[in-house]
């Protein structure tokens, strides 16, 4: 297991505080797809807007 953080950007104007999460090595590489995936489907707007996601 691995201890990681974990923060959500628009890369201009917001950036959230860092998160700590704790992941496999496997879960690590997949995480922010997943994360990404879960927003866009609870709020779609944000698909017309730049979102990083950086783990």
């Amino acid at each position: 297991m691995l201890l990681c953080t974990y923060s959500i950007s628009n890369l201009t104007e917001f950036e959230s505080d860092l998160a700590p999460i704790i992941l496999d090595r496997d879960e690590a590489q997949r995480f922010a797809s997943v994360l990404a995936q879960q927003i866009l489907a609870e709020l779609p707007e944000l698909s017309c807007k730049g979102m990083c996601i950086v783990v």
